[in-house]
């Protein structure tokens, strides 16, 4: 059972990529109590962080680098990204499987540089994946580092992953989510984690 082995532990055997972790903090505009309204106002629809995901998905993608965002709300955030990346193509739960297929092909063979959907599935296995922006936010658990890994394969010229989350600092709840991601990242021997990067 592969699950049980740790990136880390992966990376040691040569099996993936060694990923460097860079996390940019925002400051969002307003401090929420309620979990709903913190993670509409200061993720969704937060456009100096939407704008900064925006500005390193292009910036990896004019370097020939294949750049997947992921978003936990799928239809909203994925939708609103995909409206500000005119080269992004977005799949959804709702992308028919023969479509999905050859989504996920052109994505391989870097056809598509930018693709937005949900945490790609254990079983998608794309070695040429050369940057993972978190854009989703949300705890951290050991499940979204596994995949996280999965997505480290090693393929021809890839010296490195890049994973790019962001530091939420609210003050609050998305900021406790954020400390938890960087947690789960830092539990990871082999990971590279950078400083966290001021966003202004």
């Amino acid at each position: 059972a592969i699950d049980h082995v740790s990136s880390s532990e992966l990376i040691k055997r040569g099996l993936l990529t060694r990923p460097e972790i860079q996390m940019y903090r925002i400051h969002p505009p307003q401090r929420y109590s309620d979990w709903q309204a913190a993670y509409k106002q200061n993720i969704l629809r937060n456009s100096r962080r939407n704008a900064q995901i925006v500005r390193l998905a292009e910036q990896y993608s004019a370097q020939d680098k294949s750049v997947l965002i992921t978003v936990t709300r799928v239809e909203e955030h994925g939708g609103l990204l995909n409206d500000m990346i005119p080269q992004a193509v977005f799949m959804s739960g709702k992308t028919p499987a023969e479509e999905r297929k050859q989504i996920l092909e052109d994505f391989g063979n870097k056809k598509i540089k930018v693709l937005i959907s949900t945490v790609v599935n254990e079983g998608v296995n794309i070695p040429s994946m050369d940057v993972i922006i978190m854009a989703g936010g949300g705890k951290s658990n050991k499940q979204t580092v596994q995949r996280v890994g999965r997505a480290l394969r090693k393929s021809e010229g890839k010296s490195k992953a890049m994973i790019i989350d962001f530091y939420d600092a609210d003050n609050g709840m998305l900021e406790r989510h954020s400390k938890a991601r960087l947690k789960t990242y830092k539990k990871e021997s082999e990971f590279e984690i950078k400083a966290i990067i001021d966003v202004d």
